[in-house]
């Protein structure tokens, strides 16, 4: 898990990177956040695609990145609860 400060001096931007992601890596993360103020929970599901999978999908790497990068841009804060 690594983090830093986020545009404002009272934020914390963090984020888990996963190395060499395998398909037994798959599964539901959640971020609990805790201070004085309250407290907050994200959640993330992982899918890990083998080679195979992604070949039958028609997807290549660049349009899979494309793909990844619209679905971001669109969820804004929507996958918070």
């Amino acid at each position: 898990v690594q983090f830093r400060g986020g545009p404002q001096k009272f934020e914390v931007t963090g984020w888990l990177q996963i190395q060499s992601v395998r398909v037994t890596d798959e599964g539901i993360y959640r971020c609990f956040a805790k201070n004085k103020i309250g407290e907050v929970v994200a959640g993330a599901t992982l899918t890990v695609l083998t080679p195979d999978q992604l070949n039958m999908t028609g997807l290549t790497l660049p349009k899979l990145q494309n793909q990844l990068q619209e679905d971001d841009a669109d969820s804004e804060d929507s996958d918070y609860y």
